[in-house]
């Protein structure tokens, strides 16, 4: 079972699937295996290229984001999903995104706030609000099209109480767990909605941003 954050992000780039255009450059992605149900269309993966720091990922290209880029291909969406928290240097990242795009491009971000660690979590490194990520965005002249607060209080705390089943032992009472995370579900993503919390607790953020 996924996490309520997995749920926003796939709704996120389904959504915004139409975006991904041209030459792709998918930073921090995988190759081969989907984190979710999203899946990017033939045409898109035929212009995907991956980097990344993980062999395992199968990158095209692998090394990190933080050194500098001499890339002969030129890109035109990029994407950079769940990254940003393992970036020491933000600066680095922009700058050799700006290194290897062509005149207009899109990028396309999420990264997590209230969230749990991730399984590597000796490199989940850091939080960012969208506040700043906003003022590093327009230093570089990006134009933001929008930003999205992903669920309230119910969907983090949903999300912490899965993240702990996952970690119990006891299997009789992880099972029974994985019963009531499975019929809140839908339930606690309603109810973030009418209860509305994510301008002040949220499991993280998804974005949208250009540049010509």
């Amino acid at each position: 079972m996924n996490t309520i954050r997995r749920y926003y992000l796939d709704k996120f780039m389904e959504e915004n699937n139409y975006l991904i255009q041209g030459k792709i450059l998918d930073i921090g992605g995988v190759k081969g295996i989907s984190r979710g149900r999203y899946k990017y269309s033939e045409v898109q993966e035929d212009k995907r290229r991956v980097l990344n720091i993980i062999e395992k990922a199968n990158p095209d290209y692998l090394i990190s984001i933080e050194d500098k880029l001499n890339l002969t291909d030129k890109f035109d969406t990029f994407i950079v999903n769940e990254v940003i928290e393992y970036i020491d240097d933000l600066d680095a990242l922009f700058k050799n995104i700006l290194n290897v795009s062509n005149n207009k491009i899109t990028l396309i971000m999420t990264w997590p706030w209230m969230n749990t660690f991730h399984g590597d979590k000796e490199k989940d490194l850091k939080r960012y609000s969208k506040y700043f990520i906003e003022k590093v965005l327009n230093k570089y002249n990006f134009k933001i099209q929008y930003i999205e607060n992903n669920g309230g209080l119910f969907s983090v705390v949903w999300d912490f109480i899965h993240t702990i089943n996952n970690q119990n032992k006891n299997l009789i009472v992880r099972k029974l767990f994985r019963v009531f995370l499975a019929l809140t579900f839908k339930f606690s993503i309603i109810i973030d909605k009418i209860f509305y919390t994510s301008n002040i607790l949220t499991t993280g953020f998804t974005m949208i941003a250009v540049k010509s």
